[in-house]
């Protein structure tokens, strides 16, 4: 099913979902799209929805050689990953799950894909890819005291216990602190965040 500049390949059971994804891009992509100076129409994404959780965990073990018990969507390539509500609410710690928190797994994943579309070492800043993907996309804000070192955050973010809580919280102290231009600039010159990140990080602490 392609409408505009997104497309979801999933079963015929399942195009009632596919609607619903795309009308999600349609009503918050350009916003996304437009924080990272592309307009709607710009960046173009798939997203693939397999039938079942066991078939999304089969891509990522063939893809990376490894898959998370708590993961339920990614972004690969400009490909978004996931599978239907009914089976992310299979995955640890999705059980309750509302359609609502569903829709800003997939547009999360879809900043992902903007952000790569200007800067692809992205990658190598997990935590601050992660927490503007959760800021971009509405996910909610959980409080949560940061305590790690800034080896830890920049080292190994994908380990941090409540990782994803301390990188939304550094990222809305970045958006109260910075000016869009400031963040606009850390995206398009990583080398920059990756000078400022422990200010950063300090600053965060106190908060």
């Amino acid at each position: 099913m392609t409408k505009n500049n997104f497309t979801v390949i999933c079963s015929p059971e399942d195009k009632a979902t596919a609607e619903s994804v795309i009308s999600s891009l349609e009503s918050n992509g350009g916003s996304i799209a437009g924080f990272f100076g592309f307009n709607s129409t710009e960046v173009d994404q798939t997203v693939i929805i397999y039938p079942t959780l066991e078939d999304y965990r089969a891509f990522l073990m063939n893809t990376f050689n490894f898959y998370s018990g708590y993961s339920v969507g990614t972004a690969y390539n400009g490909v978004v990953h996931t599978t239907t509500l009914s089976q992310c609410r299979r995955a640890d710690g999705h059980q309750y799950m509302s359609e609502s928190d569903y829709m800003k797994i997939i547009l999360h994943e879809y900043v992902h894909t903007c952000h790569s579309s200007v800067n692809n070492d992205l990658y190598k800043l997990n935590w601050f890819a992660e927490g503007l993907a959760q800021k971009l996309s509405g996910q909610p804000v959980y409080d949560v005291k940061i305590t790690c070192t800034l080896e830890e955050l920049t080292g190994n973010f994908q380990s941090l216990e409540n990782g994803y809580a301390i990188s939304l919280k550094i990222v809305n102290y970045m958006f109260d602190n910075y000016s869009y231009a400031q963040i606009m600039d850390f995206i398009k010159n990583p080398d920059k965040l990756r000078a400022e990140t422990e200010k950063i990080l300090n600053g965060a602490k106190g908060v």
